[in-house]
């Protein structure tokens, strides 16, 4: 215990070493001066100030109603985590994300979206956005992708700044129409699948395209 806590203050410049003669304490007992320290102010149109957003009602889809979100239940939910799986908390977990975690997404997903797969072929990440676009740099250049129109407009944006051919198609009661997505001629098309209720088209679909 006693190395690692000199190895923590030598690494934060509290001590220093002299080989052969040992550890000696940094002269660092003045207080650095804050008001000296920026000759060029910040711009007053650049500084932030704290915005109270009571009462406010936010229409956009990254925001939430946080008064319905169930805080008490979600804190029990992260305390019997903690409590299950204290190990693997403090270890870095494999790359495709905790298999725990992913083999409940593969019974969730197959229960509520009929999606039968492995916790192997799943991936958990910090974003659907930065998922994406690690997936497509998997896909050739080349491809032809077909996305739902309206649809999630990040996907759409994240595509077009990958300088792919992005082709947005209608939808209908059932979802994408098939018929557009045959008329772009893409390889590569994103469906919401909770939209969708065609999904043994959308499956057939590569083995009936060109590609």
């Amino acid at each position: 215990m006693k190395i690692i806590i000199q190895c923590k203050y030598l690494a934060e410049g509290y001590i220093y070493t002299i080989e052969r003669k040992g550890n000696f304490v940094e002269n660092i007992t003045e207080f650095v001066q804050q008001g000296n320290l920026f000759k060029d102010k910040l711009p007053e149109d650049l500084k932030e100030e704290p915005v109270n957003r009571d009462g406010w009602l936010s229409l956009s889809h990254m925001a939430s109603d946080i008064s319905f979100f169930p805080f008490k239940e979600w804190m029990k939910c992260q305390e019997r985590a903690v409590q299950s799986y204290k190990r693997e908390l403090s270890e870095i977990s494999y790359s495709q994300g905790p298999y725990e975690v992913r083999e409940t997404i593969c019974r969730m997903i197959a229960l509520t979206r009929g999606v039968n797969c492995e916790p192997e072929q799943i991936v958990l990440g910090a974003g659907t956005q930065l998922l994406v676009g690690q997936l497509m740099e998997l896909i050739s250049k080349d491809s032809v992708i077909a996305v739902e129109n309206p649809g999630y407009s990040r996907f759409y944006q994240t595509l077009k700044k990958m300088n792919f051919a992005v082709h947005p198609v209608s939808l209908d009661d059932h979802g994408i129409k098939m018929a557009e997505i045959k008329a772009t001629k893409a390889n590569v098309v994103f469906v919401t699948p909770s939209i969708n209720s065609q999904r043994e088209k959308l499956c057939r679909f590569p083995d009936e395209s060109s590609c």
